[in-house]
């Protein structure tokens, strides 16, 4: 089968570009950096004139050179920072008629067809107590090759993935749902379900023993007729709208 190109898959429908670099971002960067070359730089001339009038010159370049190394490597390290902001900058994600267009770590041209899931997930981190706004997460599980994280201050991050999962979700579910009905395993990552049998994690459990699936605080939550449940993070299971549909719709109660 051909590579797929970024013209192979049709018109463009939207596009989510990470967070711009702005000037006032752009003053932020050049005021640290001048402020962390600066510093060391000028205590390193002063130390330099020091000891260059009271003990000569060996002296002078002894007393300075640790000062102008810690400005060197502060001039690197605020460059290379810089550097990176400005490649974080330019990624994106473009959704085709026909497949999805990705600059994250590196480039990636996807058809609808070579996709095989998508895993979703909400946080709010905090930080020394104090909660911060709600984070998204997605992961693109390819029919082969490696998965893809989608995170950080993507414009409109919530809407692409509901605008992913629209596009994407119909070709699956029409693919996934005969399978099931036909009594044969679907997979969701490290979860499976048949008519008869739910497994996670290898283990295998029968519907009769199950008495809820459901979502909740980030988990996929199985509780069983024992009073006992099991949680899976739903981070880690692919396509976990179109499990609890099709556990909803096949599953003998």
């Amino acid at each position: 089968m051909q590579t797929p190109t970024r013209r192979s898959l049709g018109p463009l429908i939207a596009a989510y570009r990470y967070r711009p670099l702005r000037w006032r971002e752009m003053l932020l960067y050049l005021g640290v950096g001048l402020l962390a070359v600066g510093i060391p730089l000028t205590y390193g001339i002063i130390k330099y004139r020091d000891g260059y009038n009271n003990h000569g010159e060996l002296a002078a370049i002894t007393w300075s050179r640790p000062w102008f190394l810690v400005a060197v490597f502060a001039l690197i390290s605020c460059s290379l920072l810089l550097v990176h902001r400005l490649r974080l900058a330019g990624r994106y994600i473009a959704i085709h008629q026909k497949g999805l267009y990705l600059v994250v770590q590196q480039v990636f041209v996807l058809r609808w067809e070579e996709i095989s899931g998508i895993a979703t997930a909400a946080f709010q981190p905090s930080f020394f107590g104090i909660r911060r706004g709600i984070r998204y997460r997605a992961t693109i599980f390819p029919n082969l090759g490696r998965t893809m994280v989608i995170n950080g201050p993507y414009e409109k991050l919530p809407e692409c993935i509901t605008h992913l999962k629209a596009r994407l979700y119909p070709l699956l579910t029409a693919e996934l749902r005969p399978t099931f009905m036909d009594g044969k395993w679907v997979y969701f990552g490290p979860v499976a379900i048949q008519r008869d049998t739910l497994r996670l994690q290898k283990k295998q459990i029968p519907w009769d023993e199950v008495s809820r699936v459901s979502v909740a605080k980030g988990n996929l939550v199985v509780e069983l007729v024992d009073h006992s449940s099991k949680r899976i993070p739903v981070d880690q299971i692919p396509n976990i709208e179109i499990l609890l549909q099709l556990i909803d719709q096949g599953v003998p109660s």
